[in-house]
């Protein structure tokens, strides 16, 4: 048996290819023309910008492309086909997309050395932002297709984002193997504008895969943001034709672009960071081929083995970090606060909304809960389905709410235990930052003291609710 599966193995990885593939915001790569759309700053002869420039900005742009070297790389920020085409003349990218709103400064694109089978552009309907591209490959007879976007800056509104968002769910359709990139201007985790895509179609976001402090692209004025992502279809992971080479994924920070910091050149190169990772034509691991039928009596023990153990633990942390790894089971949670719709559980000082409307728990209850499901409502993840496991005695709540010193960690769920900081218009002034506050009652300008407020989410910013 060993000899035919190394034989079939051996077999099935000569056929195999690997696809790299990478997303870059190459930051405002123009050309020396005044096509009258360009950024002021990007206007010849009313700013600093001339040719020379030009030519210097897409040398070391074109640098960056060549040490990348993917066989795929989606691009933001180019002011039109024309430069694309320049980029990558006399390379191996000789397939080129390209999408601009008309009277856009820049629109998106995509170059590749493998051959696309086909492309659609979708429009985001009455927001002024660039389109999402849809690109069609097909490798070994096996298709995927990758969207690239561009989605319009918070500043703009969440509104704005939210249109582009799902402009981009109606794009996916029933798309099998979607790979999602680009620069989404929107961070990793809770408050992510991607979530719904995380959580409802089970998108996996490739920042997972690196270590908190590496999770960015986006370094520049000392600050270091996760505002370009990779989501790849749940196919990629198991039950598909094609695989998401684990691993792979990293944020491609070459010396040259890297100042002494450890922050992006913005001034010579981009703002933005590289974002690269690979696929493969080999079938992910549940894939039923040959290779599993070799294995099949194996996979089923292993299988029974699974069915008979514990559900594993996770803390609050955990269901944030991986809404789609379910169910988990939190144990020695407790009740720190019930309201009409619902209840809020607290592990270790972090809490999360569980929805029922028709629940029992008592205020103060330790229990443990099983997980099994989570949905994004209002921006915010809270707990849809749930099973209580066990029920314990009652604690005390106050010692499992948030302290106000952790207010920049605050998210929706949380409890904190006491703050207090000078009230200014709907912005509480506290020694730890500044925090929206909401109340149905009118509040005293000035000092205050809340105790025992819970954080929500509103138009994607944080807010402490006073009863």
């Amino acid at each position: 048996m060993r000899v035919v599966f190394a034989l079939v193995f051996t077999i099935l990885a000569a056929f195999a290819s690997e696809i790299s593939i990478a997303t870059y915001n190459v930051q405002n790569l123009f050309d020396c023309k005044d096509d009258g759309s360009e950024y002021l700053d990007f206007k010849v002869g009313v700013s600093k910008w001339d040719c020379e420039a030009a030519d210097s900005k897409l040398q070391r742009t074109r640098q960056v492309i060549n040490a990348l070297n993917t066989d795929i790389i989606a691009l933001q920020e180019i002011e039109n086909e024309q430069v694309l085409k320049a980029l990558v003349s006399d390379s191996e990218y000789k397939f080129v997309s390209f999408t601009k709103e008309k009277n856009s400064p820049v629109g998106l694109g995509l170059i590749s050395k493998l051959q696309p089978s086909g492309s659609e552009i979708f429009k985001v309907p009455n927001v002024k932002t660039r389109n999402i591209l849809k690109v069609v490959f097909e490798v070994e007879g096996k298709k995927f297709s990758i969207f690239v976007n561009h989605f319009p800056t918070y500043k703009n509104g969440i509104n704005m984002q939210k249109k582009a968002e799902k402009t981009l769910r109606t794009a996916l359709g029933k798309e099998k193997n979607a790979i999602i990139l680009g620069d989404f201007n929107s961070p990793f985790g809770q408050k992510s504008i991607l979530n719904d895509i995380i959580v409802t179609r089970k998108f996996y976001d490739l920042y997972k895969e690196l270590a908190p402090n590496d999770r960015y692209s986006h370094a520049v004025h000392g600050k270091k943001r996760a505002i370009d992502h990779v989501l790849i279809s749940p196919s990629f992971i198991e039950s598909g034709d094609l695989s998401y080479i684990s691993g792979s994924f990293e944020v491609f920070k070459p010396s040259f672009a890297v100042d002494e910091n450890g922050f992006a050149r913005s001034d010579l190169y981009s703002d933005h960071f590289a974002l690269k990772f690979k696929i493969s034509t080999d079938p992910s691991p549940a894939k039923s081929g040959i290779v599993s039928k070799i294995f099949k009596s194996d996979k089923d023990k292993a299988s029974k083995k699974t069915s008979e153990q514990k559900y594993k633990n996770a803390d609050i942390d955990a269901l944030f970090a991986n809404p789609e790894d379910l169910p988990v089971l939190v144990d020695r949670a407790v009740v720190i606060l019930k309201d009409k719709k619902g209840f809020i559980i607290s592990k270790d000082h972090r809490g999360i909304y569980v929805y029922d409307p028709k629940n029992n728990v008592t205020v103060g209850k330790e229990l443990d809960i099983l997980v099994r499901r989570m949905k994004v409502y209002k921006d915010a993840l809270e707990v849809s389905s749930y099973e209580i496991i066990n029920e314990y005695g009652t604690k005390d709540v106050s010692e499992n709410l948030l302290d106000a010193s952790h207010l920049n960690e605050a998210r929706s769920g949380d409890v904190i235990a006491k703050i207090s900081g000078n009230l200014v218009g709907r912005y509480l002034h506290t020694p730890y930052g500044k925090i929206r506050v909401y109340s149905k009652k009118k509040l005293k300008q000035g000092e205050q003291i809340f105790e025992n407020v819970r954080v929500q989410i509103y138009k994607r910013e944080n807010q402490i609710v006073v009863e």
